[in-house]
């Protein structure tokens, strides 16, 4: 459960920002060049802390690839007790004239997992923000001539949330840290087939089953799948999101 012990130390305000860590995300990085160039990175949720925005922002701007993330839980508030934040950041690259920048959207996880909630109100001094969930927006995004929409974890579940993009997106990135994979797994099958697209998994290698489906039939609708392991990995693949228009 390293990743859930390293988000509690950052809602602490005592983030685990070693580099051994560091080195990991790095590698990552350096691996979607080296490989066949990636376009987009995707963590898992609650995986980054929020100190290396920064250093995930340089590298997507210098190299051109957009990079979705989930930062460590924020604890907010000068008096207890504070509003633990769950943040999805999205990274998306962009040229004007001669000067290259990235854009850096923030939004705040709308639905907290009954788990998530037990973990946070179940310590002293920290709540759920109900308020900012309530009045935070979902996102579409339009990127490279291509239209997506990010879900942090336990928002997937939601049938009202996923229908709203039928028929606007190319792709769903789902950003997850969970370990019930069987009912996401159903879940993830039919919102493929649903709203007509892609659907980007990822989640901790602790848990697995990072994929991509897509809406076909059961014997070629996963272009990738991953179980897990213990070690930091990436995984690649590519989407025809033409031939999925078509």
């Amino acid at each position: 459960k390293t990743i859930l012990n390293h988000s509690i130390s950052s809602m602490k305000d005592k983030p685990v920002l070693n580099y051994e860590r560091f080195d990991e995300i790095n590698h990552i990085l350096n691996q979607s060049l080296k490989r066949q160039k990636a376009d987009l990175i995707i963590f898992p949720e609650i995986s980054v802390p929020y100190q290396w925005l920064p250093h995930l922002t340089v590298f997507s701007k210098k190299n051109n690839v957009a990079i979705i993330c989930g930062l460590e839980h924020l604890a907010t508030g000068k008096k207890a007790p504070k509003e633990v934040l769950n943040y999805v950041a999205t990274i998306l690259p962009f040229k004007y004239k001669n000067y290259s920048n990235a854009l850096v959207d923030l939004r705040l996880k709308k639905d907290y997992s009954p788990d998530e909630i037990k973990e946070i109100e179940g310590r002293k001094n920290f709540k759920v923000p109900v308020a900012k969930m309530k009045s935070e927006k979902l996102r579409l995004y339009k990127w490279n001539s291509t239209s997506f929409s990010v879900f942090n974890c336990f928002e997937l579940a939601d049938i009202r949330k996923r229908s709203i993009f039928r028929g606007h997106v190319d792709f769903v990135v789902t950003v997850e840290y969970n370990r019930d994979t069987n009912y996401f797994s159903n879940i993830t099958d039919s919102i493929a087939r649903d709203i007509h697209a892609y659907i980007i998994q990822v989640n901790t290698s602790e848990y697995g089953d990072s994929r991509i489906t897509q809406p076909s039939d059961s014997n070629t609708k996963d272009i990738l799948k991953i179980k897990g392991g213990d070690n930091v990995s990436l995984i690649t693949s590519s989407i025809n999101i033409l031939d999925l228009r078509e």
